[in-house]
């Protein structure tokens, strides 16, 4: 991070950065009280201004099947569709699929980044700009001299600190979106595992690992939903008009 106030602040408007502080209204309070002192002080923002309520994260592998990304857009424009904000993490695969199908839903969508304002991978910075204007992209980190490892585990932390609901659609058993599950149960919030194809062996080991460990096993997107209906009151009413 960046020494000087001021040149913090043209950095920002240069780059059409809004700084959220802890004290702002927009802090989401699901961020607010996180345990072992991992609440944000602050984090920067690209796009809309959102409230951060009814968000569902869609995680899941960089190199997902042609299933597994008609799973993650049609679960992501269903949910979006129905008021819930779709939260994932800007990356190949499942992430793409998910910002792709809320938006195509005409809903809104949050990525959540290792860093601002370079986005990575580069080849979505299309679909960055997409979000800005459907949704907004956040990250803890802005204009960082080391780009690490540990800042990808921390943006798949505050993945699932954000939202009430986190799915996962194909992912290994050491694959990135563990990270995320794993915060999710330390924050007792349910995972949901949609089930693979019966014929990809490393899906189906991830798939295991993550039933095993507590993760909700839907076979269907419509079965996700039916959990989601189940585990959230507040939007039974609207959830119920799902096919």
């Amino acid at each position: 991070m960046m020494n000087d106030n001021n040149d913090m602040r043209k950095q920002l408007k240069l780059h059409k950065v809004d700084l959220i502080q802890k004290r702002n209204k927009q802090f989401p309070n699901s961020l607010k009280n996180l345990p072992r002192k991992r609440s944000p002080i602050m984090f920067f923002s690209q796009g809309e201004k959102l409230d951060f309520k009814n968000c569902v994260a869609i995680v899941g592998t960089r190199s997902c099947s042609s299933r597994g990304d008609i799973i993650a857009r049609e679960l992501a424009g269903k949910l979006a569709k129905n008021g819930y904000m779709i939260v994932s993490g800007l990356a190949r695969g499942i992430d793409r699929s998910a910002h792709i199908g809320a938006i195509d839903a005409g809903g809104k969508t949050i990525a959540v980044v290792a860093w601002l304002p370079e986005i990575y991978p580069a080849e979505h910075n299309a679909l960055a700009e997409d979000i800005k204007k459907n949704g907004c992209i956040i990250s803890e980190y802005f204009l960082v001299p080391e780009k690490s490892k540990g800042l990808f585990i921390k943006r798949n932390q505050i993945i699932s600190a954000l939202s009430d609901f986190v799915i996962v659609v194909e992912s290994g058993p050491t694959g990135g979106a563990n990270y995320a599950v794993d915060y999710a149960h330390k924050l007792s919030k349910t995972v949901i595992v949609i089930k693979p194809d019966s014929e990809n062996t490393e899906f189906n080991e991830g798939f295991k690992k993550l039933v095993e460990n507590g993760a909700i096993e839907a076979d269907s997107v419509s079965q996700a939903i039916e959990i989601i209906k189940k585990g959230n009151k507040i939007h039974k009413s609207s959830l119920d008009d799902f096919k």
